[in-house]
């Protein structure tokens, strides 16, 4: 096959990078989202149970701590994209060759070069291919500028390379 090549920015950002942060910790992670989720169903237990009404606050926030939990993250990504580095914004040239990807950042005079062994497993979200290093996001792919071949093309040439150990 020919080399891949298209051009996007390093990193998403705006509400796709939100939405991709919130879907990497909460979705993608089920024991975080269990661990985020065992306050609020032991708050609800409590609330139920309980014959104690002045603890009925210490049972509410229980029950919110999920809540709280994300609007606290989502605090961070957005302070996180106010002060983001010049590399995670610059524009890429992404080549997908039969050894691995190739990055430019040449605005930067960055280039990296992953092998396909750096990656052990490649995800299909909405508006990327994630490219994972076991649990590690590694490289983030945007599909809209995949415009001289289909996303799902990429993404089992990718899965190819990955999964041929």
């Amino acid at each position: 096959m020919q080399n891949i090549i298209f051009t996007a920015p390093f990193k998403p950002s705006g509400a796709s990078y939100t939405k991709l942060c919130l879907w990497n910790r909460y979705i993608h992670n089920k024991s975080r989202l269990i661990l985020t989720l065992v306050p609020a169903i032991f708050g609800i237990y409590l609330f139920a149970t309980s014959r104690i009404s002045y603890l009925i606050p210490l049972y509410i926030i229980l029950m919110l701590y999920p809540v709280l939990h994300v609007l606290t993250f989502v605090f961070k990504i957005k302070k996180h994209l106010r002060f983001r580095s010049k590399a995670d914004t610059a524009i890429a040239k992404f080549t997908i060759m039969d050894n691995g990807i190739l990055i430019e950042r040449e605005e930067l005079d960055m280039y990296n070069m992953f092998h396909w062994d750096d990656f052990s497993r490649v995800v299909d979200f909405s508006e990327f291919i994630l490219l994972y290093d076991k649990i590690k996001l590694s490289l983030v792919l945007p599909k809209s500028a995949m415009t001289d071949v289909s996303p799902s093309e990429v993404r089992d040439y990718i899965a190819k390379r990955i999964y041929k150990k």
